[in-house]
């Protein structure tokens, strides 16, 4: 929604300068949907094993360790973005939409990542309804405040970034509740 909503307000350049961030984007996703995979397989088979103490702590280091994993690509990444945008050979027309649509992704990663972790723990005991409804929300309020600040507000391509963030952080905000809200072991303290 964010490439149709920019490519179609702003234009081609932009269009292809948020084009050329999904590649430096999607690294780092798709690493940790792996890692989100990994924790899913221990946190199901300690469930299963009912073992309560362990599945405790497992699900508070997954949690613990994708925010901190979030922070430390973002302060790692936010000063390299330009460098590695050039690395990339992002065209130089595309260069300044490329970088504030990068840079404002980044200051967002955590949220993604904390969601991700809170949704496959809550998939490995079994609940895959909450993560859906919470993908489906965001997904709605993504679309929403791409329209909301890309042609109304003519935020451009920042406006597209904000709108992915902030429906990312609801996203992540529903998730570590209903973690927080779960009777049982995998409640999130």
């Amino acid at each position: 929604v964010d490439a149709m909503v920019v490519g179609h307000v702003v234009g081609a350049t932009a269009l292809g300068a948020v084009d050329s961030t999904q590649p430096v984007l999607g690294l780092f996703v798709d690493f940790f949907v792996g890692l989100c995979t990994g924790a899913t397989v221990v946190i199901s088979q300690l469930w299963g094993a009912h073992d309560n103490r362990r599945l405790s702590t497992a699900v508070h280091t997954a949690l613990a360790f994708a925010f901190v994993a979030g922070l430390a690509i973002t302060v790692v990444c936010l000063p390299l973005a330009e460098p590695i945008l050039r690395f990339m050979n992002t065209p130089p027309e595309n260069m300044g939409y490329a970088l504030s649509f990068i840079r404002v992704q980044l200051l967002g990663i955590v949220f993604m990542m904390v969601y991700n972790m809170g949704a496959s723990i809550l998939r490995a005991v079994g609940d895959s309804r909450r993560p859906f409804y919470f993908i489906a929300v965001s997904t709605v309020l993504n679309i929403a405040l791409d329209i909301l600040f890309v042609p109304v507000l003519g935020w451009g391509v920042a406006g597209a970034a904000w709108a992915t963030v902030i429906s990312e952080a609801v996203c992540c905000v529903l998730a570590v509740v209903a973690l927080m809200r779960y009777a049982g072991p995998c409640r999130l303290v």
